[in-house]
């Protein structure tokens, strides 16, 4: 099969195969052939990726729709022939308090509790024709579901943040803040918020023109903040776009060097408000404890998502509630990945890279 291999340690970090062995059913796998994979950021910025890999050449990727083509002895459920999406966050399912994780094709930022172990079982992605993915990433499309598999293949992306919305249970009718929103899953938790029912979602972040491009794509349910920086004036804007407070703030910000959203976003929600932290602030956040306590607050923190998120997702894209249709969409053939990953680097929020076979 063609495909792609990748080693931080050889030169060109890059390899295009066209020789590769078509991956073989084990036990608790399913081989899907790919017909077409969002491009996540990460693998565009493979070769300065801060955390641990595979200890061999891989081949990265782990998000994709295809068609299954062949299952392991154990899977029962899942046949030969269905459609359907794979997801690149590999859970162990095994009876123990913390089973080992790690993303599939990518890297473990859980190595304490084995997976690393289960990265190095599952090193090779989607970057390929064929992929061999553990049984509970794989998610069957109902064939009732009329949408292209390149925009259902955003849908583990859609998954992260759905998970967390989840945790932090958003119910129909409430307001949420999304920091963030400005950024790729900042994004997704908009449109998802929307597609679950809230009653208002403030999207906020220090873009501008992005924010924009929000507005374009939803209805009036969402209203903007531009953030500037400063958590008192972020802290009264954002009161006064939510009417006084929200149910939920959702931090999806990445990388920043300080904590002044999350400081803002914290002190907007109402009294038993619920703040779920998905990004990777780099900053310490000093949390006011005696707040917390006269208001009755919750901070969660969620990583990824349950085994179940995709067919949530799915149910919310068969009832019309998620169009992910309204997205713009870039698709390269596999073997044009160096163009596909310069249009990642221009593309705008509202635009996805696919690589399609």
């Amino acid at each position: 099969m063609k495909g792609y291999l990748f080693s931080k340690s050889t030169e060109p970090k890059w390899a295009y195969k066209e020789n590769l062995p078509v991956p073989t059913p084990r036990a608790g796998t399913v081989v899907v052939k790919v017909s077409a994979l969002w491009i996540h950021s990460m693998a565009a910025h493979l070769e300065s990726f801060p955390f641990p890999t595979p200890n061999k050449p891989f081949i990265p990727g782990g998000d994709a729709v295809g068609v299954i083509e062949a299952v392991g002895p154990d899977v029962f459920n899942l046949q030969k022939g269905q459609r359907v999406v794979v997801s690149r966050h590999a859970i162990v399912n095994e009876n123990v308090p913390e089973p080992a994780q790690a993303l599939v094709g990518g890297t473990s930022f859980h190595p304490a509790s084995g997976g690393m172990n289960v990265l190095d079982a599952f090193a090779d992605g989607t970057f390929a024709e064929y992929c061999l993915a553990p049984k509970n990433t794989v998610t069957p499309i109902a064939d009732n579901i009329d949408l292209d598999d390149v925009h259902l293949s955003m849908l583990p992306r859609f998954a992260i943040v759905y998970g967390g919305l989840l945790k932090g249970r958003l119910a129909a009718g409430e307001t949420i803040i999304i920091t963030g929103a400005t950024g790729q899953f900042g994004m997704c938790a908009v449109f998802v918020a929307l597609a679950m029912g809230a009653g208002k979602v403030i999207a906020a972040g220090r873009n501008e023109k992005s924010l924009q491009s929000l507005v374009d794509l939803a209805d009036d349910r969402l209203t903007t903040v531009k953030l500037a920086g400063d958590v008192e004036v972020d802290t009264a804007a954002l009161r006064k776009a939510a009417d006084g407070g929200a149910h939920v703030a959702f931090d999806m910000v990445g990388m920043a060097k300080d904590s002044n959203a999350q400081s803002s976003a914290l002190k907007s929600l109402l009294r038993g408000g619920r703040m779920v932290l998905m990004g990777s602030v780099l900053a310490p956040w000093n949390i006011p404890y005696f707040d917390m306590v006269l208001h009755d607050l919750e901070i969660i923190g969620k990583y990824m998502h349950d085994a179940t998120a995709i067919i949530g997702l799915l149910n919310l894209v068969k009832s019309g509630l998620l169009d992910l249709s309204k997205f713009k969409t870039l698709s390269f053939p596999l073997k044009d990945m160096q163009d596909a990953f310069s249009a990642v680097r221009q593309s705008s929020l509202v635009e996805s890279v696919f690589l399609v076979n």
